[in-house]
């Protein structure tokens, strides 16, 4: 996989402490989930559809151009979130499958709340086909992660309370035959890298 992974927006009207810096506040919650760098932008929360798309984009391949990933875990387009669906558009734009592209890989991610709240009969629903097993360390920081969020954690039984995103991979993990999982949508995947042997 890739040696760095990056948060490609930053999002505002976060809540912080007095005297503690937005930027700070997202460096200490990307520590949690163990990343090692993070790029960092002023883009309007919730409202990335007043943005033209090729500025996402531009940002997105200078992201690509400076740390050259093979592969790129994003939202899921179907979303209900305007900001993950004009991400996913602008990642897909941004690595499209021409000669020499360095991205041979999409994976796409749910956001408990904004991924399965999708009107049932709309064909954008989240259908994972990737299934990575996860220790209860690794979901303590997601859960840690989440609740550094004020204004996006809540109590239980909403999707993003610590109690939910632990029934969440408990049901993957039965899903998996095992304990605790997370799941994915493959995208895109080339497999001449992996058939080469280069991956």
């Amino acid at each position: 996989m890739c040696g760095h992974l990056k948060y490609p927006v930053r999002t505002e009207n976060f809540s912080r402490p007095l005297g503690q810096s937005q930027s700070a506040l997202d460096r200490k919650r990307a520590s949690f989930a163990g990343y090692s760098s993070i790029g960092i932008f002023d883009l309007p929360d919730n409202r990335f559809d007043t943005i033209a798309l090729l500025d996402i984009i531009k940002l997105i391949e200078k992201e690509k151009e400076s740390f050259q990933p093979e592969i790129i875990f994003t939202h899921h387009g179907g979303d209900l979130n305007i900001d993950h669906q004009r991400t996913f558009e602008a990642v897909m734009t941004a690595t499209r499958p021409l000669q020499n592209e360095i991205v041979n890989t999409l994976i796409t991610f749910e956001t408990p709340s904004g991924t399965e709240w999708r009107a049932s009969s709309d064909p954008r629903h989240f259908i994972p086909n990737l299934f990575i097993e996860v220790s209860e360390e690794n979901l303590n920081a997601k859960i840690k992660g989440m609740q550094a969020y004020e204004f996006e954690k809540r109590d239980y039984p909403h999707p993003r309370s610590p109690e939910a995103l632990k029934i969440l991979a408990q049901r993957y993990g039965v899903m998996m035959g095992g304990n605790l999982y997370e799941a994915f949508q493959i995208i895109r995947m080339n497999l001449t890298d992996y058939k080469n042997g280069n991956i």
